[in-house]
């Protein structure tokens, strides 16, 4: 991979952060890229896109919360030093909604951008490389090779079952599908894991073997009914594949899914990171829990996604019917084509909202509560989003 093309890659995994902190991002790694004057090195030193962008999302996430209880804190010893203690749960009890309810905006979020986003190249990107662990190569390349491709006759449904591999499924011109494998040449002579009987395909993990990378080709005319799988800590890269079902189970586990068509597709992830970008699909089922996620540039009759403690950023996508986001303890950020925003409604709760100041409907607030209804006469189209202890960016 070239530096341009990484660089490329990991500005498409920072979707959930601001435009500025994604530049700086890419400012401190260009930086670091022409200080070593060796890209190959670098590349491998830190790893995949994802894994980088992982990283950075996981440890701005740490910054925030630190940021967040440092000023709790500041606040709270302020308002304790002027509290007579023999009326303690008195005072404090009847001044916390005044006191602390009225500053918070102040006080927390009016310095959040100067604290924080301020000091982050200073604070955090300038220690990235120092604490970021690497990721290191289990073997030298000199011991790596590369077998000879496997023919896989009438291929039409795939079946994993893999953990800490790596795998690339993409398309080609060839005229039937063939799997290769990257290994530590100890292991050329053994029986590589994998299985196929009509049409079936399994792959799954040999512990006895180091394999580096696994490339499964499929010809451009292959009729591909499913892909199922159960993947822990599995690098996962899929271009330009086409298939009626897909079915996926993954836990610390980076997905990279590209120029994908499916008329269904679930995905449950755990501890992840996923971009889905420019692809066609149908019915989409998501349930995500500590997982960082982009999906951009995609189209999709319906997209259903519930989402805990999630980084989750939605950008350029079309929305044909029906969208459904459930999420708890997540960053939000979901952008609407000002022409075909139909109806939307928005229940919030102990949470942030940002909407365009042009976006018309009903806003109602109640303590903790935000509502927010828009009906628009003959919408094709209903978004519905249900979030808790949220910050939800609509754009």
């Amino acid at each position: 991979m070239k530096r341009e093309d990484y660089l490329l890659e990991l500005k498409n995994n920072l979707g959930s952060l601001s435009p500025q902190e994604v530049q700086d991002v890419l400012d401190y790694f260009t930086e670091y890229f022409e200080e070593q004057n060796d890209d190959e090195k670098v590349i491998a030193e830190l790893g995949s896109p994802l894994e980088a962008a992982r990283e950075i999302l996981k440890n701005m996430e740490k910054d925030a919360s630190a940021q967040a209880e440092s000023q709790n804190s500041n606040h709270q010893s302020e308002n304790e030093t002027n509290v007579d203690q023999d009326s303690f749960e008195e005072n404090v009890q009847k001044d916390f909604q005044t006191n602390f309810g009225k500053n918070f905006q102040e006080n927390f979020q009016k310095n959040f951008q100067e604290n924080f986003q301020k000091n982050f190249r200073g604070n955090f990107l300038k220690h990235f490389l120092k604490n970021y662990t690497f990721s290191v190569s289990k073997s030298d390349s000199a011991d790596i090779i590369e077998l000879d491709p496997i023919p896989l006759e009438n291929l039409t449904s795939i079946s994993l079952n893999l953990e800490d591999e790596n795998l690339s499924i993409f398309t080609s011109d060839l005229q039937e599908a063939q799997l290769t494998y990257r290994l530590d040449k100890k292991g050329a002579n053994q029986a590589m894991p994998y299985t196929i009987s009509q049409g079936q395909l399994q792959l799954f993990s040999d512990d006895d073997l180091f394999i580096q990378k696994i490339i499964l080709e499929i010809p451009r005319t292959a009729s591909l009914s499913e892909i199922r799988g159960q993947l822990d800590e599995v690098n996962l890269q899929t271009r330009d594949i086409s298939v009626t079902k897909i079915r996926l189970e993954a836990e610390d586990s980076n997905l990279s899914l590209e120029h994908l068509q499916a008329e269904y597709f679930e995905l449950d992830s755990d501890d992840c990171n996923l971009s889905l970008s420019d692809s066609q699909l149908s019915k989409v089922i998501l349930n995500l829990e500590d997982t960082n996620g982009t999906i951009q540039s995609s189209s999709f009759a319906t997209l259903e996604i519930e989402a805990d403690d999630c980084n989750l950023s939605s950008q350029a996508n079309l929305i044909e019917s029906n969208l459904l986001l459930q999420a708890s303890d997540c960053y939000l950020s979901h952008e609407m084509e000002r022409q075909t925003v139909g109806n939307l409604s928005i229940t919030a709760s102990d949470s942030s909202v940002s909407l365009p100041e042009d976006l018309i409907g009903q806003v109602l607030k109640n303590d903790d509560d935000f509502f927010f209804i828009r009906q628009v006469e003959n919408a094709s189209s209903q978004t519905s989003i249900r979030c808790e202890d949220c910050s939800l960016t609509i754009l």
